[in-house]
């Protein structure tokens, strides 16, 4: 049989009253929440024990309504843990942590009638054929690795805003050519031309008006935007949800891509191009859900020009005695037969190809990273094998290796080091002290080589 306590104010005095009477209890403690406090039902055996009391209404009656903490908490600013202790230590003995979840229902509800306005969302309708929305994304959270090496890489995306269909490509940087790379790709692939693009302000695309502190479109991206008639919108700097369409975008395609890894089995991959692939079939299968959607906006694209615009920055640039040329910042190497000679330099997103007299002559992916140089050895192993001295101090040995576990290698395999660069090369155990790893037999002077050092 169940037996309900202090079910109202009078019944909490009767029954405080009656207590004293016979020893059960106090009958002042009640005074030190006020007489609308309420206790929880007990059975009738366990009326010798202590009751709880509701904190819901002792919050309500201990707080009251002009209370600042009671304002604090209708902002939700005050966590149900600050009250409980708050609480406790007002009243010691009649609440604790096992009342939490009453008091955080109580809140809830608090919250609800006199709580913050909460934020609002606005559904957008995006007519067929009017919008594409184009944004980088950073992958490296995916963890992939290229020959079990990490693979530091983002994504270009474009997604039509009315179908949902996107384009997707592996990219090294945020740049303005794997911008143009991927928005012309993406454009010739779905066979038509959207009225507007949509971007954020990154600074590939855009630069900063000193005066005004606004942002303006670079004179490059407002040409190839003019060459396929897309007019120009872009989002407040720091709205990223004003491109929501993309980032939405990059949160379901990253997600893919992470649960398709899973299924794989393995994070791992041969080269670029392997993971490229898997990454297009990924996007392939996002791309059939909304196939259906896309068919009813084909018609409302406008027609592509009658060709792409090149993806390729000219530059000219004189091989220097080195066997070198700078490029985008960078250095190459080239065939040292180039030397003093100029050289035409066609600059992709991902590589660069170099050209004499219209002649192509060399391809090289580009440098990314911290890594200054690219360095073929294949280039200037002929002068090395005549000048091995000059080695020592060669300001791009490190980047003539194929990979960097090789000069390690070299220091354990002498044979393998008097092999490659000729008979004067010995190899160091430790690169420490004014030794560099590998240099001459007898010194790293031209004498060492017989000759001038490069």
């Amino acid at each position: 049989m169940i037996k309900r306590i202090c079910h109202t104010p009078s019944e909490a005095k009767t029954n405080g009253r009656k207590d004293a009477t016979d020893g059960g209890g106090s009958g002042g403690d009640e005074g030190a929440l006020g007489p609308q406090v309420a206790v929880r039902p007990v059975a009738v055996g366990d009326q010798d024990r202590a009751p709880v009391a509701d904190p819901s209404r002792s919050l309500r009656r201990g707080l009251g309504g002009g209370d600042p903490l009671l304002q604090g908490e209708a902002a939700g600013r005050l966590r149900a843990t600050t009250i409980i202790e708050w609480l406790e230590e007002r009243h010691p003995g009649r609440f604790s942590a096992s009342q939490l979840r009453i008091l955080l229902r109580r809140l809830q509800d608090l919250r609800i009638l006199n709580g913050p306005d909460q934020e609002v969302y606005f559904p957008q309708e995006h007519p067929p054929g009017r919008e594409a929305q184009i944004d980088f994304t950073h992958c490296n959270s995916l963890g992939v690795t290229i020959g079990g090496r990490s693979y530091r890489h983002r994504l270009f995306q474009l997604v039509l805003s009315h179908s949902g269909w996107r384009y997707a490509e592996v990219v090294a940087g945020e740049t303005f050519l794997a911008l143009k790379q991927g928005l012309q790709n993406a454009l010739w692939e779905l066979g038509g031309v959207p009225r507007v693009i949509r971007s954020d302000n990154t600074s590939a695309l855009t630069h900063e008006i000193k005066r005004s502190r606004g942002r303006e479109l670079n004179d490059s991206y407002a040409e190839l935007l003019d060459y396929y008639g897309l007019r120009p919108t872009l989002i407040n700097s720091g709205e990223s949800h004003e491109n929501g369409v993309a980032e939405q975008a990059h949160y379901r395609l990253k997600d893919a891509i992470a649960q398709a890894l899973m299924l794989r089995g393995s994070r791992d991959f041969n080269s670029t191009g392997y993971y490229t692939g898997f990454v297009r079939k990924v996007v392939d299968r996002r791309n059939r859900l909304v196939q259906g959607k896309l068919e009813e906006e084909r018609p409302h694209l406008r027609p592509l020009p009658p060709a792409p615009v090149p993806e390729y920055v000219n530059h000219r640039a004189r091989v220097r005695k080195w066997s070198t040329i700078q490029a985008a910042g960078r250095t190459y190497t080239v065939p040292s037969r180039l030397i003093g000679k100029e050289v035409q330099i066609r600059l992709y997103a991902e590589h660069l190809e170099v050209y004499y007299k219209g002649a192509f002559v060399e391809r090289m992916e580009r440098v990314r990273g911290e890594r200054e140089a690219r360095v073929d050895y294949r280039h200037v192993i002929g002068s090395l094998v005549r000048k091995p001295g000059a080695f020592a101090c060669y300001r791009f040995r490190e980047q003539m290796f194929p990979t960097p576990d090789l000069p390690a290698g070299l220091r354990c395999a002498p044979g393998l080091a008097r092999g490659a660069f000729g008979r004067g090369v010995r190899a160091h155990p430790a690169p420490g002290g004014d030794d560099h790893g590998v240099h001459g037999g007898q010194s790293a002077g031209p004498a060492a080589g017989g000759g001038r050092t490069l």
